[in-house]
């Protein structure tokens, strides 16, 4: 096996062996995640020569930062925070990932493909919460995103193979020509500096 990973570190039954019914309660700041069950098992597999490289997955980039600063591993996957809009990966994990020298993973980065895949219908039926900020940013998204003639998903990877802090990007794909898509888009490079800019100026404090 090339990576043995923990997913979703925010979740208390990968640190303890006997876990609080509510799995969202907060760790003790001052929690041992070294000694924890789970970085054991991945500590043990790589000692056993049962996987090459260990990491860490999550949804909430916070909690992967939080753990990536206490424990040593190869690969970091944040998900669903580096986008078109969402930057917290790009904030709190990538510089972290950068200094303790591990691989960065991006996934879940085409949260946003629904909304402009019908976005007449999102913008007429809002879901709860949210803000005119988000909606102001949804709004001027689309339009660089119809003004670009790119598609969705080709405008999103191109902005996201610019950084490269980031080791691999994964893409969701329902059939080969979405992945086939994935792929041509990638190879397009970044996109034209211009264009790269004016989403960069989108980005979620």
């Amino acid at each position: 096996m090339d990576v043995l990973q923990v997913h979703d570190v925010h979740a208390h039954r990968w640190w303890t062996d006997s876990p609080p019914p509510d799995k969202e309660t907060p760790l003790d700041p001052d929690y041992d995640f070294v000694g924890a069950p789970g970085m054991r098992v991945l500590q043990d597999a790589r000692a056993e020569g049962l996987c090459r490289f260990t990491g860490i997955t999550g949804g909430m980039f916070a909690s992967v930062a939080r753990v990536l600063s206490n424990v040593d591993v190869d690969i970091c996957l944040p998900a669903f925070d580096y986008d078109t809009l969402q930057r917290g990966a790009r904030r709190d994990v990538i510089p972290l990932a950068r200094r303790k020298n591990v691989g960065v993973v991006l996934g879940g980065i085409f949260k946003l493909l629904p909304i402009f895949a019908n976005v007449a219908e999102w913008l007429t039926f809002l879901p709860d919460g949210t803000t005119p900020e988000f909606e102001d940013r949804i709004k001027r998204l689309y339009g660089i995103h119809k003004d670009s003639g790119l598609s969705f998903v080709e405008l999103t990877l191109r902005y996201l193979v610019a950084d490269r802090d980031v080791s691999t990007i994964l893409v969701g794909a329902a059939n080969p020509g979405e992945i086939e898509g994935s792929v041509v888009a990638g190879e397009a490079g970044q996109l034209p500096a211009e264009l790269h800019a004016a989403v960069g100026e989108l980005g979620l404090p």
